[in-house]
């Protein structure tokens, strides 16, 4: 049975939300006082911000600006930019600023500790539920500026980016850059009779990709046609893998896991045995700035299986 689900796949499996979430109210409730405190003091701003030039910060004084990212793919953006140096709130997934506080989660905010670091801005991807009441409340008193949304595509990454050059968190040039990348994934969109591929995000149980996903997107840039059809992330049957027969299966995972997963798939009996592609790369799991190395890699990895892919060829931005 093929088992729809709202949201995107996660590999931080397991987390306690529930548990986080009344963690984070009881935090909360223990610094209201000092927050009111705070408000009268006149340290705070009553108005609510949200995006533009940060509070409080002259346009000449954008280097003071200090960010907390509640989304490690934000946080990878963000890297990607050469603006680590501004992140002083992560989450524990978030990689690259080990040395930065945890501040909390996708699910909400440690509201003592985004007091003690007292950011001015925050960046979020809120959940389909909507955003942290908890975050919201603490914006209101405090008033740093939010910013973020959903990231389930290219043109959530490009509408990020937008927000990232309106607070001045940037430069322009290395925006324009990672812009332009971007949008060359959609122009390489070219899997109308490429060879037919899974997507697997997840081989136990098997986690499949489907269109209307960025690594959908990713596999039509490199010309492939996405056998699980329109739609999201799906969980689906081992019979079902067999039952589409795909002329590939393009497995992303972490690095590490590369034999477990060839060994799942060589116990599956095929009707007719697929080119197997992995792609062990901890950006395929988080829609940043990086999708375009991703796409190379999964390129890369397509010809490595063997198999053509009538995807344009392109240049991708470099590292600076």
């Amino acid at each position: 049975m093929l088992v729809h689900h709202d949201s995107r796949p996660s590999v931080h499996r397991g987390i306690a939300r529930k548990a986080v979430r009344e963690r984070c109210w009881k935090r909360f409730a223990r610094v209201v006082t000092f927050l009111s405190m705070f408000q009268v003091l006149g340290c705070g701003n009553s108005e609510e911000t949200s995006l533009g030039t940060p509070p409080g910060t002259p346009d000449g004084d954008r280097a003071s600006v200090t960010v907390v990212s509640l989304s490690p793919a934000i946080t990878t953006t963000l890297i990607d930019l050469g603006q680590a140096d501004r992140l002083v709130g992560r989450t524990p997934w978030c990689r690259g600023i080990d040395d930065c506080a945890v501040a909390g989660t996708l699910e909400g905010v440690d509201a003592e500790v985004l007091v003690a670091l007292q950011p001015t801005v925050v960046l979020h991807q809120p959940p389909a539920t909507g955003s942290d009441p908890v975050l919201l409340d603490l914006q209101r008193r405090l008033g740093f500026a939010i910013g973020g949304g959903r990231l389930d595509g290219v043109d959530d990454v490009l509408e990020l980016l937008e927000q990232i050059e309106d607070l001045g968190l940037a430069s322009s040039a290395r925006i324009d850059e990672r812009r332009q990348a971007l949008v060359a994934i959609g122009d390489r969109a070219t899997g109308e009779s490429g060879p037919i591929a899974v997507l697997l995000h997840s081989v136990d149980p098997v986690g499949v990709a489907g269109e209307n996903t960025y690594l959908g997107e990713l596999a039509r840039a490199a010309g492939l046609r996405n056998a699980a059809g329109p739609g999201g992330w799906r969980e689906w049957s081992v019979e079902m893998l067999v039952t589409a027969e795909p002329d590939l299966v393009v497995v992303f995972t972490s690095t590490g896991m590369e034999d477990r997963v060839r060994e799942r798939l060589s116990l599956i009996e095929w009707h007719r045995p697929p080119a197997i592609a992995i792609v062990s790369n901890p950006d395929a799991f988080e829609p940043s700035t990086r999708m375009p190395r991703v796409l190379e890699d999964l390129r890369y990895r397509i010809g490595q299986a063997g198999i053509a892919s009538s995807g344009a060829e392109g240049e991708v931005d470099g590292d600076d």
